[in-house]
């Protein structure tokens, strides 16, 4: 291969190259100050971000288990700089489980299990007529979710921007959720309906 189509071929790929040092930095960076606050990260789970100290806040201990992600990522399109994840003490996610606070905050409080397969959206996307789905911008209407102490989230739930969920709720299995949840409530359907109480 001649010098020059070489040249051409490393410069092209500098910039990949670059993105991908990156990017295995932030995942190094972030899982060493997760550890440092306490988190056990299955080693299959993912964290992405741009913001590692500013964005999370890791009471700890928590245990993060195999293939969930968690995303605190400004998307650089639509910057908010209001991307902010909160995790109490005692705090269990599950396996799969998908909690993106990009864009908005999420607030987990102590003592807190959430089961496997649930997702977590502190925003979603606008659907102004005119403008593609691809290239709309956060909605600013709905933001932030809250999830209180001793709650108790069940597998395959999903958690929509507003929702607040009171200390020691727990949510059933398959619910989706937008609204508020209050304390010792027991939630379930779609929408998520109050089909119970703890207390």
């Amino acid at each position: 291969m001649k010098k020059g189509v070489k040249s051409k071929l490393l410069f092209g790929c500098l910039p990949s190259l670059v993105r991908e040092c990156r990017d295995a930095l932030w995942q190094f960076l972030v899982r060493q100050y997760w550890r440092d606050k306490g988190l056990d990260i299955h080693r299959t789970a993912l964290i992405t971000g741009n913001q590692c100290e500013m964005a999370l806040n890791v009471q700890g201990p928590v245990w993060m288990d195999a293939f969930s992600v968690i995303d605190v990522r400004d998307h650089p399109k639509f910057p908010t700089g209001a991307s902010r994840l909160t995790i109490g003490k005692n705090v269990y996610i599950g396996e799969q489980c998908n909690i993106r606070a990009g864009g908005g905050w999420i607030d987990i409080g102590d003592d807190v299990m959430i089961a496997t397969g649930t997702a977590v959206f502190a925003t979603n996307h606008r659907m102004d007529a005119g403008t593609s789905m691809i290239r709309q911008s956060w909605s600013t209407e709905r933001v932030g979710v809250k999830i209180g102490s001793d709650v108790w989230i069940g597998s395959r739930c999903v958690i929509l921007p507003g929702a607040r969920i009171g200390d020691g709720a727990v949510i059933a299995a398959g619910a989706v959720v937008r609204e508020d949840v209050p304390s010792g409530a027991i939630f379930g359907g779609i929408p998520a309906k109050e089909i119970g109480r703890r207390f």
